[in-house]
């Protein structure tokens, strides 16, 4: 028959404490484990910059570049290929005749073109380079057209009695008519002439009117006596005396 030895109680308790100090700790799976506020990671710590360091290549902002301009593939337009207008929808006015304007390019207006042989019948020497005339496109019986060496429009002489001022004077009206269309218009005092000059000034450019007279009887016929026989406009100022009967005139090769 066995003995079981007893202990005394305050060994038995010591022990029973001891036992359960060495017991595993099973955490209970259904209760939410909230973090500890030490188990935070620490923020990461912003290091000053340096002010004696160059900076960053990715913190110098990038200079702007400007594209260069890509050229045109359109051509320069060719003025030589202006539109040409109707000789019934244009006037002569003291800045010039429809688009054939004083002071402007000759070819700009479609209504002139160089004719590099125009004179080469009355010159001297046929290749000479002078020769050549800006002339009118409608025909030489229209108007002729005086054009500096550069190319720029400096008189222009009308020849035909369709071509006439907004005010409806040119060719075969009469002084009365003109200075009553025209009232601003002035007589120009001259020594001689087969024409009585009277000038119209515009801002820019003015028109001559060659009024017939009678200083030399038998010239003109009685009925062309007091009226217009030919009327130019040209720059100011250039162009006041009487060419009628000359060999002078608007695109003349004399």
């Amino acid at each position: 028959m066995s003995h079981r030895t007893a202990l005394p109680p305050l060994l038995a308790a010591a022990t029973a404490l001891l036992l359960a100090g060495c017991a595993p700790f099973f955490p209970d799976p259904f209760e939410t484990e909230t973090p500890s506020p030490s188990a935070s990671p620490p923020p990461s710590a912003t290091a000053s910059p340096d002010p004696t360091a160059p900076p960053s290549p990715s913190a110098t902002p990038s200079p702007s570049v400007t594209p260069s301009p890509t050229p045109s593939d359109e051509p320069s337009p060719d003025p030589s290929s202006a539109p040409k207008p109707d000789l019934d929808d244009i006037f002569l006015t003291t800045e010039g005749l429809g688009s054939l304007r004083i002071g402007r390019p000759a070819a700009a207006s479609g209504m002139v073109e160089y004719d590099p042989d125009h004179c080469d019948d009355v010159a001297e020497d046929p290749a000479d380079p002078a020769n050549g005339r800006w002339v009118s496109t409608y025909g030489s019986d229209t108007f002729g057209v005086s054009v500096t060496a550069e190319g720029v429009v400096l008189s222009i002489g009308v020849r035909q009695a369709d071509l006439r001022t907004p005010r409806d004077i040119g060719v075969g009206s009469t002084v009365d008519e003109l200075r009553a269309a025209h009232p601003e218009v002035t007589q120009v005092p001259l020594a001689e002439g087969l024409t009585d000059v009277w000038v119209l000034r515009g801002p820019s450019g003015q028109t001559v009117f060659e009024v017939a007279n009678d200083t030399s009887p038998g010239y003109f016929p009685p009925e062309e006596v007091g009226t217009v026989v030919t009327l130019r406009t040209s720059e100011l100022g250039y162009g006041e005396r009487s060419i009628w009967g000359s060999d002078g005139g608007e695109g003349s090769c004399l």
